[in-house]
C-alpha cells in the first residue's frame, strides 16, 4: 500500500500539467468576436436593420433618429423633413406612420384593387447611405415571373427642380421587401403585379427618400399625382 503512495501522486501531478488552463466565463465572452448586426444588404451609412421597420434601425440613439425622421411643418405649413419640404396632392392620405422611422406615410385608395402606401424617410445629416445603393437595394426585393433582370426593367432618371437634385425609380415585378420588411409593406410574403415609384431627394441636411409601392393598378392611379409631388419638393427659405 505504501509502495502505490508515491505513484499515485505522481500520477496526479501529470493529471494537472497536461490540463489546460481554465479560462473564466467573462473571458470566453470577450475572446469572441460580437456578430454584427449590420445588414449586408443595407448601403454604407444607412442605418442598420432590427426589427422589421422598414427601414428601425439599431446601434443608434432611438431618440435621437426619432426626432430626426420626424416630419416638422415648414413655414407654409406643409410637410419637411431635412430642410426639404414638398407639397402632397389630396389623393394622398395622410397616415399616422407604421414606423417611427418614417418622417410621413400617405396611402393611394386602391378602389377595387388594394391601397398602396407612400413612406418618406429621413435619417439625418449624413445618414441613409448613397443614392445607387439605395436604388439597388430597393430594385432588388423586385423580381420578374419570366426570370429577366429587375434591373434592366428599371427605369431610372435623374432630374433636377430647381437646384435639387432628384433621382427617380419605377419597376414593377413581384415584390417581396423581406420577412423584417414585410409587416410594414403591407402584408407577409411576396406579391405580384406590384409596382414601386421612388424618389431620393438630395437636400442639404441629407437625403429625404420618397418611396410609393403597392398593386400596379393602384400606383399607376397615383403616378401623375407622384409626380407633383416630386416636382413641389424644394428647400425651405
Amino acid at each position: 500500500m505504501r509502495a502505490l503512495i508515491p505513484s499515485l501522486i505522481s500520477l496526479c501531478a501529470l493529471c494537472a500539467c497536461t490540463r489546460g488552463p481554465k479560462i473564466p466565463p467573462s473571458a470566453e465572452h470577450q475572446s469572441a468576436a460580437a456578430p454584427s448586426q449590420e445588414s449586408p444588404s443595407l448601403p454604407p451609412g444607412h442605418p442598420n436593420t432590427h426589427d422589421g421597420m422598414d427601414d428601425p434601425h439599431a446601434g443608434l440613439d432611438m431618440q435621437g433618429v426619432e426626432a430626426s425622421a420626424q416630419a416638422s411643418k415648414s413655414k407654409n405649413g406643409l410637410p419637411m423633413a431635412g430642410s426639404l419640404v414638398w407639397n402632397p396632392p389630396r389623393l394622398f392620405e395622410e397616415e399616422t406612420p407604421s414606423s417611427n422611422m418614417r418622417a410621413a406615410q400617405y396611402k393611394v385608395s386602391g378602389q377595387s384593387k388594394a391601397d398602396a402606401t407612400l413612406a418618406v424617410f429621413y435619417f439625418g445629416t449624413g445618414q441613409g447611405g448613397d443614392v445607387q445603393s439605395n436604388i439597388d437595394r430597393w430594385i432588388a426585393q423586385f423580381s420578374q415571373e419570366d426570370g429577366s433582370s429587375s434591373q434592366a426593367a428599371a427605369k431610372i432618371a435623374k432630374t433636377k427642380v430647381g437646384a435639387l437634385g432628384i433621382t427617380t425609380v419605377d419597376v414593377s415585378g413581384i415584390y417581396d421587401p423581406g420577412p423584417m420588411m414585410a409587416p410594414h409593406a403591407g402584408g407577409e410574403g411576396a406579391k405580384t403585379k406590384q409596382r414601386m415609384l421612388a424618389a431620393i431627394a438630395q437636400g442639404p441636411q441629407g437625403p429625404v427618400f420618397f418611396k410609393l409601392t403597392g398593386p400596379s393598378k393602384t400606383v399607376a392611379l397615383a403616378e401623375t399625382a407622384f409626380s407633383a409631388l416630386v416636382n413641389s419638393i424644394h428647400v425651405e427659405q
